[in-house]
């Protein structure tokens, strides 16, 4: 089904974060706050819903975040 039979917009955002970005949350030493590539800033969630994210931690600790957003027309 295109978006266009839907009425709605979608976008597919991917942010790749390095093992040495992530390494202090993934060792348990606090919690971390990360920036988004700009996809918080673009999409922002009082027009935008976030309808679907994976999170994918590598072997190395890098890590691949994938967020879907949709907006109505």
């Amino acid at each position: 089904m295109a978006d266009s039979d839907i009425g709605a917009d979608r976008v597919l955002t991917v942010d790749f974060f390095p093992p040495q970005q992530l390494a202090a949350a993934l060792a348990g030493e606090g919690a971390g706050h990360y920036e988004l590539g700009g996809s918080d800033r673009h999409f922002p969630l009082d027009e935008w819903t976030l309808v679907s994210h994976t999170l994918d931690v590598r072997a190395d600790g890098s890590a691949v975040l994938s967020i879907v957003y949709e907006r109505r027309r």
